[in-house]
């Protein structure tokens, strides 16, 4: 990357190359549909992922990385399937903190290649955002929309909590199995 239009492009197809990521982010789409906050809701996980993309930047370590965004998606995957109306304000902290994890996996990818030039990652940043808003957004409008759900209890929005659930449970596996495997090593 040399340029700003080459961080934003980075960041505009990093969620979508990230399998964690991207079912995550359609995750908190559906959470944000089911709390009736399509819009608004995603921006505070874009507000955390922000903040964890700056900390790394910065050198700071956050423990337990990839095992954070795995338990990531077996929460929201839990939430979505046994959904009770809960206060935004919770959903909004929650968003902010996982963002945190989930911004300093994103940022790993930049950290030492571009992350002295202000304008790769600004661009990079910007893309990521934008991204991010969009794909939480329309996973949202999509159970809204074109789903035609009834309530919260559609089977639908079951199915969709348990695969993502279900994606978490596979990833918390293989982190435990690599964890294993590198003992034994």
């Amino acid at each position: 990357m040399v340029n700003f239009n080459d961080g934003f492009l980075s960041g505009i197809a990093h969620p979508l190359i990230g399998f964690d990521h991207l079912f995550f982010i359609l995750g908190v789409g559906i959470i944000c549909f089911l709390a009736k906050r399509i819009y608004i809701g995603p921006l505070f996980f874009v507000l955390g992922m922000s903040g964890g993309l700056f900390l790394i930047i910065m050198g700071y370590q956050l423990p337990e990385v990839e095992l954070v965004i795995s338990l990531s998606l077996l929460l929201s995957g839990v939430v979505i399937f046994a959904w009770k109306k809960t206060n935004f304000n919770y959903i909004a902290t929650a968003f902010c903190i996982i963002g945190l994890f989930h911004g300093w996996a994103f940022g790993e990818t930049i950290i030492d290649q571009e992350s002295s030039n202000i304008t790769i990652v600004s661009g990079y940043i910007l893309g990521l955002s934008l991204m991010i808003w969009l794909i939480s957004s329309f996973s949202g409008l999509t159970f809204k929309n074109i789903s035609k759900l009834s309530d919260e209890n559609d089977s639908k929005v079951k199915i969709s909590g348990g695969i993502i659930a279900g994606i978490g449970i596979f990833l918390i596996l293989e982190d435990i199995e690599n964890r294993v495997i590198s003992l034994l090593v």
